[in-house]
């Protein structure tokens, strides 16, 4: 068996730096920011910002997928699955990456969406859906399981990811961040979240029918 690649600090977009998980606000680390680098800097200008080879590879197509099946959503760091912690059957609940424990709460419908995307219903609770919390494209905002409410939080662009058999899970809030594990580790228990797009193995799924 292949040991599964971790992703290291230095290897992680620069944005991910120790200040940023000190907690400080987004304006605080772009004043850092700019006075490390001794002058002025257009945030907002695209061409400012590193760009990974999955962003430079434009528009994917989305695939078309099985609606009538669970899935199992496997993480490729370390082969464990998408879960909603403990079980949790309400709007809210943590969801990370565990062992498959054969729980029903570790398995996920595909709902068709509009634009190709899918909602990912969680099969021990039909009711809740894979969400971004607050609908935010903030960098590092948690996922969650919460109500279906049909909003872009919890549409995602499903597309071939970068080794045979994977997927990238983009969020329509933002298609350049994608469903991403927490430091790419392969430990039981890390949190998901969403991360801008990059080739590690924090952001490559294998969809895998049930039964």
């Amino acid at each position: 068996m292949n040991t599964p690649q971790r992703r290291s600090e230095a290897s992680r977009p620069s944005s991910r730096h120790p200040l940023r998980r000190a907690g400080l606000p987004p304006s605080l680390l772009a004043l850092f920011a700019l006075a490390a680098c001794g002058g002025s800097s257009n945030n907002n200008d695209p061409s400012s910002r590193p760009t990974t080879a999955a962003a430079a590879a434009g528009a994917p197509t989305p695939l078309a997928l099985r609606t009538d099946i669970d899935y199992r959503v496997v993480n490729t760091c370390g082969s464990k699955l998408l879960s909603v912690a403990e079980g949790g059957a309400f709007s809210g609940a943590a969801v990370l990456v565990n062992t498959d424990a054969q729980k029903p709460s570790q398995r996920w419908r595909l709902e068709a969406a509009p634009d190709g995307d899918y909602v990912l219903r969680a099969a021990h609770a039909r009711e809740l859906t894979l969400d971004v919390q607050w609908s935010d494209p903030s960098e590092g905002n948690l996922v969650h399981a919460w109500q279906a409410n049909s909003t872009n939080a919890q549409r995602w662009q499903i597309v071939a990811g970068t080794s045979p058999g994977t997927v990238q899970m983009r969020t329509r809030i933002d298609l350049t961040k994608a469903l991403d594990v927490r430091w790419a580790t392969a430990d039981d228990g890390a949190a998901v979240h969403i991360w801008s797009l990059d080739d590690s193995c924090a952001q490559q799924w294998r969809l895998e029918p049930e039964g």
